[in-house]
């Protein structure tokens, strides 16, 4: 095992002092030295790296609301701002983050942005508010609004692949819709991507094999093939809160997903998982459902719980007594790396160029964090032995408590009868708010280890 101090994720500066409120967004450029920060204290500040390394706000803008988003163009030097408002600012940047000049307003929505995405070459910004709305407007001349869809829920995140023209929305409701933007419209390309219980907050895209990743409220990673044509979808399961970011790193081939508690976790792609059951069988009565095979199961034919990173369940989490024996003699070994990063940022950002973190905080301080250390194939993660011996723990009682279940149940009530299927995208009655908790209480206790290598 390494040294403790390689586990730790190294800060490397703190910016602070100057916001009032929460960040709630902010950009790294380390070649100029420069990073800019938005807050919901109204206020865009680009900070300046002085001689003793620490940073200074140059730039203090004032702006009429709350600031949600911003988006930064580095080769036109042009900063867009999104406000809780619902407008769109559009300013320059001097080469020497030193002046900033306001351009034009957009007045693309009626409520708090949530994403902001500007396609240069074809002049197209992009938008999605919580009113409902993604909205498409162009940059040139007054900012013209082109188009705007209206979808079911607010929406909560967006990402744009410049490519196809293709929009990605994640929703409030746990949908993730599908437009391509043709003749200056949203055409929709297919029904929304149904795989969450909760709403999706961070959305991260893969052009090259057309995988789209997402994270959401309900703590889950889903990995949607969209490129493969057999529709395949994996939900990755590793955190015990709400998942706020996704950083997708095509030159290792990894995932990075960070959750509110400060989890991060790092999912090798290059490992080939299993696609996750889409329907699961429900009977009249309350029951809960077999993580492997989705099907309904009453609470003594269920009472095993086991890992299985062959189908993204790092957690332990349920299984029947049918598919006890097989999970069993699988191969369980962990296929992902926890690490933690300090406190519960209010926002994030990732730098591909330097794989540095900005962590955004609601006192108002920034954070840069080096996660060279993690991405690198040297990289460490949280204590190997209590990782190690959660998972030995829970597979070792799994076929002994599976057995005792099966004694405990009489014959006649082991068989099943016919059951409807309904859609996994629909919660039903039969999710055990114990799996949930047991989730927790095992992702605590590789926190409180991580916390103790901290110091």
């Amino acid at each position: 095992m390494e040294s403790t101090n390689k586990r730790q994720i190294s800060v490397i500066a703190d910016l602070n002092g100057h916001h009032v409120g929460a960040i709630t967004d902010a950009l790294n450029f380390p070649e100029e030295g420069a990073i800019i920060s938005a807050g919901d204290d109204k206020q865009i500040l680009i900070w300046l790296k002085r001689d003793d390394s620490t940073y200074w706000p140059s730039i203090h803008q004032h702006m009429p609301s709350g600031i949600t988003k911003i988006c930064f163009k580095e080769e036109s030097r042009t900063l867009f701002i999104g406000q809780e408002n619902g407008s769109i600012t559009e300013f320059t940047v001097s080469q020497d983050f030193n002046v900033m000049t306001q351009i034009k307003s957009y007045p693309a929505h009626s409520s708090s942005i949530t994403e902001i995405t500007c396609d240069e070459q074809s002049q197209y910004l992009l938008s999605c508010s919580q009113d409902k709305t993604i909205t498409l407007s162009s940059t040139l001349g007054n900012g013209k609004r082109l188009c705007c869809t209206t979808l079911l829920a607010p929406c909560m995140c967006m990402i744009y692949d410049p490519l196809s023209r293709t929009v990605f929305t994640g929703t409030f409701d746990g949908d993730i819709s599908i437009h391509r933007i043709e003749n200056n419209r949203f055409i929709k390309v297919t029904s929304p991507l149904s795989g969450h219980t909760g709403s999706v907050r961070s959305l991260a895209w893969c052009p090259s094999k057309k995988w789209l990743f997402s994270g959401s409220f309900d703590k889950s990673v889903a990995l949607w093939d969209i490129g493969g044509g057999k529709g395949e979808y994996f939900q990755l399961n590793c955190h015990m809160s709400t998942v706020t970011s996704l950083v997708h790193l095509p030159e290792h081939e990894k995932l990075l997903s960070i959750s509110i508690d400060g989890i991060v976790v790092v999912w090798d792609l290059k490992v080939s998982r299993k696609p996750m059951w889409r329907r699961k069988t429900l009977s009249g009565r309350r029951q809960h459902h077999c993580r492997i095979c989705g099907k309904a199961v009453c609470a003594e034919c269920s009472s095993g719980q086991s890992t299985y990173p062959l189908m993204g369940y790092e957690n332990p989490v349920r299984i029947c007594t049918s598919c006890a024996p097989d999970v069993e003699s699988s191969d369980r070994t962990p296929l992902v790396k926890r690490f933690l990063i300090p406190g519960k940022s209010s926002s994030l950002f990732f730098n591909h160029k330097n794989h540095i973190l900005v962590a955004g905080y609601k006192d108002g301080n920034i954070k840069l964090l080096d996660l060279r250390s993690i991405i690198s194939p040297g990289g460490t993660e949280l204590p190997a032995d209590s990782v190690k011996g959660t998972f030995q723990n829970s597979g070792s009682q799994l076929i002994s408590s599976v057995k005792r279940s099966q004694q405990s149940v009489p014959r006649e009530k082991r068989a099943t009868g016919e059951t409807s299927v309904i859609d996994l995208s629909k919660r039903t009655l039969s999710d055990d708010e114990q799996d949930d908790e047991d989730v927790i209480q095992h992702q605590l206790k590789l926190v409180h280890g991580a916390q103790c290598v901290a110091q």
